[in-house]
């Protein structure tokens, strides 16, 4: 026999089953045969036909696979004659598996995903590791001179064309242009998704060429093939679309977006500085990106080319050496950080959807130990028929097994629909970098989490099918004789509910609670009819001069807007952002301790800052005009004035600060109220403000690249944004203008991650409370079932209906009095856990436990009234007769 014809013959039973049947069949009648020709007067001696079939079919080729399609249409028909347990079942499974594939996925995106570029662990950003700000911005000159530093595969540099006027067809926009050399591409290892990419001839030739974004590609041209090779307009320059990056590409940024990319050498053409008088003038606008040989000489390869950047680069002015940074993931914004923001609550989340998980399974289990029990005579009839303990426990797992996947592909499309909605409360970057998609990664999670499932809910009850008393349940006709003798297990898994649901129910309590005391916290600042936008100067030709130059027409411009009050420029604004800046400081008469830090924050403004932000004066006087020359002034707020003059006097009195070399002598000439400028949680730092007219003499920061525009409206401040925008575009062409939005707005973007955790932990908390109530009206619901004869007995000799009632709630109270006394170190266990996350609860703790075990109380008389009422109506007659 060929190996062909073999295989074919060890698989026909696997695709010729009613063939491999028949032959069985005729083999065992043979057998039976045989059997009574040679015992004619005795009985049967071959034993259960049933029994000899299965094993021969467990021991063909592929038999586990024919035992387990068997398995499996058993199963499904067994689901099928209980929708109501299926239901209640899958969809128990469903928003615990849901809820954990939603958190993974956002965990996934945000905080694991990788660059979609080939070989994204190779990609390091080189960084300045001393205290220059922005820390990861270099020269050309430096480029220039550190592409020779040996270790590389390639370097390459992107900076920023800024936000650029755009006109494809009759439509008008602007998109924020990134500017690469010609090895970027190559670089990072991205392949086009149409057309070519940036090529080193691109740059050399300084040939007008854009990639866009597959975005732009539907917007513009509908994903039509033939926009490769179309111009654009962008600026003044006619731009050839080149190509488009395909779209899991949104730039090198974490998170980030990316919008379309032009050769660094035509930076001139969208209004830049060419790349010459910028070597020239030493300005630092490159971000510097290098592919290593070998990832793992990291540390190493930091060290050599430090050396070299001390070498060749190092000047007074930037005394600082080089270092390198994995961009495996990305390159971190400055000011937004979506790990530092978001990584430890998602990480939080993810362990509250674990235990509603949990809750679930156990909500489940319960289910499936009542079900065992009703299904004990068709089991031991099973047995009895010449069925192994072993077959019968794989055939309960299998059936929690198709429990589990439906339950998982239920809690897939809850997923999808959460991730939209929470997208809602993650910011724009993050939605755009995270893509709220199920990726294979995600899905094998899922999956996983569903085959944990399967042994969390199925374990027990496929023990227990191996449990079954033969004589005793054929002996009782079917009755549930089982719940008498395992009733601890059932209730236990209630209990374990209960002490789960506690967890969960003071989580949510404790993150409401924070949204709710940071929603009072008093900013110091006024949050209605107050608008920012950001302006960045850098990569536009205003970058050399400074905003500073630009003051005038952009305050003229926003004053004369429609129902604005008052306008002005700062370097940073309370909550909506900006840059900060610090110096060194010594202040008059005030000598610090041997270890203080006298590093104090510094915010340029100019006059009119305070009355637009709504920030209080309440001691000498607001910057003029006619602070433009001559002594240098600063306004110290209140929380600098506690701190370093104490009881003195501070107007009048003298700070020096000192800025990378340069000193300045400011005099004090008033005391501003104290404004939360970062997180809300901390309180005021010490703060100076200086008037930016005098700022910008000092010669380190003269040339000051980001401010902020903010106007102050007399009502409704809907159409202040775009009218902000425009006065941008009209008085400072080519300049970016992003992040428009009002200070209420900024406000309730700030508590995103607060208001993001405290909907999902209430949400958590409910559907754990939902369990837990499922959980004890099955449990109670099935111990009157059992105990229907004994309350027939004490009704017949005179227990009243009240006395019923309080006996079936006693039971529920018992259980959920024992889940709450082992609930409660667990859910102080989860308080101390989340307390980096927590705001003005210290010491509160004790108190959300107990009001989340009197409402599991309160739950607990709600799942067992109706049972209750059920076991007070039972009739004694009737009750007495059925058994």
């Amino acid at each position: 026999m060929s190996l062909l014809d073999a295989l074919r013959h060890r698989l026909r039973p696997l695709f010729r089953r009613h063939e491999f049947d028949q032959e069985m069949d005729e083999e065992f009648r043979h057998h039976r045969e045989l059997e009574r020709q040679e015992f004619p007067g005795g009985g049967p001696r071959f034993g259960s036909q049933a029994y000899y079939k299965e094993e021969t079919r467990q021991v063909t080729a592929l038999g586990w696979l024919d035992v387990l399609g068997q398995d499996l249409r058993y199963a499904w028909r067994n689901l099928r004659r209980t929708p109501a347990f299926t239901g209640v079942a899958v969809l128990s499974l469903a928003i615990g598996i849901g809820a954990n594939t939603a958190i993974f996925s956002l965990i996934y995106s945000l905080l694991l995903m990788p660059l979609s570029v080939s070989h994204p662990e190779q990609l390091a950003l080189l960084r300045h590791s001393g205290p220059d700000l922005p820390n990861d911005q270099f020269s050309f000159r430096e480029y220039q001179a550190l592409r020779q530093a040996p270790g590389f595969m390639s370097l390459t540099a992107l900076g920023s064309g800024g936000d650029v006027p755009v006109t494809v067809g009759g439509l008008h926009t602007s998109v924020s242009v990134d500017a690469v050399d010609g090895a970027f591409f190559a670089t990072i290892g991205l392949e086009p998704g149409a057309g070519r990419l940036i090529t080193a001839e691109d740059e050399r030739t300084q040939t007008p060429v854009v990639v866009i974004s597959d975005g732009l590609w539907t917007e513009w041209f509908n994903r039509a093939p033939d926009a490769i090779g179309r111009t654009i307009t962008m600026g003044r320059t006619a731009f050839t679309v080149i190509g488009v990056a395909p779209k899991s590409y949104q730039g090198l940024e974490y998170p980030g977006s990316f919008a379309a990319a032009v050769p660094l050498s035509t930076l001139p053409l969208l209004g830049g500085t060419a790349l010459e008088a910028a070597a020239a003038a030493d300005s630092a606008r490159l971000e510097i990106v290098g592919r290593l040989r070998r990832p793992a000489d990291l540390a190493g390869m930091a060290k050599r080319l430090d050396a070299t950047y001390r070498s060749c680069c190092m000047t007074a002015a930037r005394a600082s050496g080089v270092e390198l940074a994995s961009i495996e993931h990305g390159i971190p914004l400055f000011k937004f950080d979506i790990k530092a923001l978001f990584g430890r609550l998602l990480l939080e989340l993810l362990g509250a959807a674990g235990v509603v998980l949990l809750a679930a399974c156990a909500n489940l289990g319960t289910l499936l130990l009542a079900r065992a029990s009703a299904r004990e005579r068709e089991l031991a009839v099973r047995l009895s028929l010449g069925a192994s303990r072993r077959r019968l426990a794989i055939q309960m797992l299998v059936e929690s097994g198709l429990l589990a996947t439906l339950g998982a592909l239920a809690g897939v499309v809850m997923a999808y629909w959460a991730l939209h909605l929470i997208g809602h409360r993650l910011p724009d970057l993050a939605v755009g970098r995270a893509g709220l998609t199920l990726t294979g990664e995600v899905l094998g999670f899922t999956a996983l989490v569903a085959a944990l499932s399967v042994l969390l809910f199925g374990a027990v009850p496929a023990w227990r099918a191996t449990r079954t008393n033969l004589i005793g349940s054929l002996n009782e006709g079917g009755r549930l004789s089982a719940g008498r003798r395992a009733g601890w297990l059932d209730r236990s898994v209630v209990v374990g509910q209960v002490a789960l649901a506690l967890v969960l129910v003071n989580g949510a309590g404790l993150f409401v609670a924070t949204l709710r005391n940071l929603h009072a916290v008093r900013g110091g600042f006024a949050t209605d009819r107050t608008v920012s936008t950001q302006l960045d100067a850098r990569g536009t030709a205003y970058e050399n001069a400074g905003l500073a130059s630009l003051m005038e027409p952009l305050l003229s411009g926003a004053a004369r807007i429609p129902g604005v009050r008052s306008a002005t420029l700062s370097a940073s604004v309370p909550v909506f952002g900006g840059r900060r800046l610090d110096a060194q400081l010594v202040i008059e008469g005030y000598t610090p301790g041997p270890d203080e830090n006298m590093r104090g924050w510094l915010n340029a403004v100019t006059p009119g800052f305070f009355t637009t932000l709504g920030i209080g004066l309440p001691r000498g006087r607001d910057f003029t005009d006619n602070d433009r020359a001559g002594q240098q002034v600063a306004i110290v707020n209140e929380a600098f004035a506690r701190q370093y003059f104490r009881d003195r006097n501070p107007l009048g009195s003298t700070v020096r600060s000192l800025i990378g070399s340069d000193t300045t002598l400011l005099q004090v000439v008033g005391v501003a109220g104290d404004a939360r400028f970062g997180d809300l949680r901390q309180p005021p730092p010490p703060m100076i403000y200086v008037p930016l007219a005098q700022f910008t003499r000092i010669p380190v920061l003269g040339r000051i690249p980001v401010l902020v525009l903010t106007v102050r409206t007399l009502g409704d401040d809907r159409a202040t944004p775009g009218a902000l925008q425009n006065v941008v575009l009209t008085e400072a062409p080519g300049l970016r203008a992003r992040a428009t939005a009002t200070i209420e707005a900024s406000m309730d973007g700030a508590l995103n991650r607060e208001t993001l955790a405290a909907q999902l932990a209430t949400l958590f908390g409910a559907v754990a409370l939902i369990l837990a109530g499922v959980g004890l009206y099955g449990v109670v619901s099935y111990r009157v079932a059992q105990r229907t004869r004994e309350i027939g007995v004490r009704m017949a000799l005179g227990a009243n209906a009240s006395t019923v009632v309080w006996m079936v709630l006693k039971q529920a109270l018992v259980l959920v009095a024992i889940g709450v006394l082992l609930g409660i170190p667990l859910a102080f266990g989860g308080g101390r856990a989340v307390a980096a996350g927590l705001y003005g609860l210290a010491g509160q703790n004790g108190f959300f436990v107990l009001g989340a075990g009197v409402l599991l109380a309160g739950v607990a008389l709600v799942a067992s009234a109706l049972p209750a009422r059920r076991a007070a109506q039972v009739d004694p007659l009737i009750a007495l007769r059925a058994d």
